[in-house]
């Protein structure tokens, strides 16, 4: 098997890139996720993340968005993966035909083989269904989505595309065993969730590396986007516990989603500018790639997880440079997630990691 030295990954939210990205951080891997500008000629060993911000949009649209995130890798990677939402919602099949259209110019007959399972968040794929915590998706909240509903719970009929292959997965061995078939060719783009990202990572491991501790101490602040139920719940169990400020967008129900993230986004810097905040969890998409705008950041250096789905690492450029950052995507975790990483942000403090 020949390693790749570059690993690029397009996705369709912020939230996502980092989920998928992070899964390469224990594995030895130097991992950035480029929040603007353009990729830069990486050492070997580097895994980039490029945000398509193209979920919702419509599907020309969502495949141009796609092929010009995939140019900014195409020239420095030698191995392509397209982070997809988890329970398929949005414009997946035009995602990943921007892809291929950008991957085959360097890659030559360029394909795909998907596989959105991500069996840690009860995401699996049966027969070519998907399901959620065993019901089919489109019968789940993600069939109800208010900007990207799923309806369907078929993959072949949501990609119809000769050069798309779908795969089944249940648990992470079977993930694992996709990564392995696929690791060693470089035309064959690999399209899924974080689920499929961290069978990649185990695949093309550069050696375990344990985490740095965190030193002790510091107040946290929680800045919420994601209107979904689970999030909804894990804001409720927060209450209010002492060392935790929470802003939330949730019920700006009368403004467009990437409104309210904007606002959302004022209020973080705000309160960043004003009050000793040592470290920051944001949950939603919409809303980690506001506030990283805000905040002027260059990318996230991404080192480690915190749990399931909930990346971690700091900021890198702009006003608040170094500061320790943890992202979820919305609906994931269990009613307690946000009060855990609290919980074990609360007792660490960011130190301001060199970048370079």
């Amino acid at each position: 098997m020949t390693d790749p030295r570059v690993i690029g990954i397009v996705a369709d939210d912020v939230t996502g890139a980092a989920d998928s990205a992070g899964a390469f951080a224990a594995h030895g891997w130097r991992v950035l996720l480029l929040a603007d500008g353009e990729a830069a000629s990486p050492e070997p060993g580097t895994v980039l993340a490029v945000v398509a911000h193209n979920r919702a949009l419509p599907d020309e649209e969502a495949r141009t968005a796609s092929e010009r995130a995939t140019a900014r890798l195409a020239s420095v990677a030698d191995r392509l993966f397209v982070k997809i939402d988890s329970t398929v919602r949005g414009s997946v099949a035009s995602q990943i035909r921007g892809a291929l259209t950008e991957w085959a110019r360097v890659a030559g007959d360029a394909h795909a083989l998907v596989c959105p399972a991500f069996p840690a968040q009860s995401r699996t794929v049966r027969g070519g269904v998907v399901f959620v915590d065993g019901v089919p998706v489109h019968e789940t909240p993600s069939g109800q989505d208010p900007i990207t509903p799923v309806r369907s719970s078929d993959l072949a009929q949501l990609l119809q595309a000769p050069d798309v292959a779908t795969e089944d997965a249940a648990t992470d061995a079977d993930l694992d065993r996709i990564a392995r078939r696929i690791a060693d060719d470089a035309r064959t783009v690999a399209v899924g969730s974080a689920g499929l990202a961290h069978a990649l990572a185990r695949t093309w491991s550069r050696g375990a590396v344990p985490a740095a501790p965190l030193a002790a101490g510091g107040r946290v602040l929680v800045a919420v986007s994601s209107r979904h139920a689970v999030t909804r719940r894990q804001v409720d169990e927060l209450g209010g516990a002492e060392g935790i400020s929470v802003i939330s967008a949730t019920d700006r129900t009368d403004l467009s989603p990437d409104r309210a993230a904007a606002l959302l986004a004022d209020d973080v810097r705000t309160t960043l500018d004003s009050e000793p905040i040592d470290s920051l969890i944001v949950c939603g998409g919409d809303g980690l790639a506001a506030v990283l705008a805000r905040l002027g950041a260059h990318a996230v250096r991404i080192d480690r997880a915190l749990a399931d789905g909930c990346p971690s690492g700091v900021i890198v450029g702009g006003a608040h440079d170094g500061l320790r950052i943890v992202t979820k995507s919305g609906g994931f975790g269990g009613p307690r997630t946000l009060l855990d990483l609290a919980d074990a942000l609360r007792s660490a403090r960011s130190t301001k990691d060199d970048p370079s």
